[in-house]
């Protein structure tokens, strides 16, 4: 750079500076959203655990949400949704499922459950439906293609 009447700085140490500073909080802030998603993965899959245990062991318990005789629950899976129901099969129509969606980026990549569910047996809390071949879903996250798959075992055991 020149001193004198003309002083400045000339549009190379311009674009330099600007390259710099990009990198300086481009990088962490990059690293960070790819924790964050992380994040959400871990965080949907342990809920999805989660409310396995919870239709198990209202299951097991003999939890009857009207307040009626002793029912079984289970677990219906669609990709970016699952629904713990009441009952041996799952009903669209029934008032009394309850829906959760996912987060906005996370979906079930697979679902190789026998009609999409898991329905947990009234007297041991073992799977009612199980078949070898059909025991798992895959919770995924669309940004970075990491996934975890959750395997349920005939016993109910519930892995990921």
């Amino acid at each position: 750079m020149k001193k004198g009447a003309n002083a400045g700085f000339t549009i190379v140490e311009v674009l330099v500076v600007i390259f710099v500073l990009t990198l300086i909080i481009g990088l962490p802030m990059i690293f960070l959203w790819g924790i964050g998603r992380s994040d959400a993965l871990n965080a949907s899959t342990r809920e999805v655990v989660g409310v396995l245990g919870e239709a198990q062991t209202n299951t097991i318990s003999g939890l009857s949400k009207d307040g009626q005789e002793p029912s079984v629950h289970g677990i219906y899976f669609s990709a970016n949704y699952y629904v713990m129901f009441k009952g041996t099969t799952y009903d669209v129509n029934d008032s009394q499922n309850e829906r959760t969606d996912l987060p906005l980026g996370i979906t079930f990549s697979q679902i190789q459950l026998p009609q999409s569910s898991v329905v947990f047996d009234r007297v041991s809390g073992s799977i009612a439906n199980y078949d070898p071949a059909q025991n798992f879903v895959v919770v995924l996250e669309t940004n970075t293609q990491k996934s975890k798959t959750i395997t349920i075992s005939k016993t109910g055991g519930i892995s990921y």
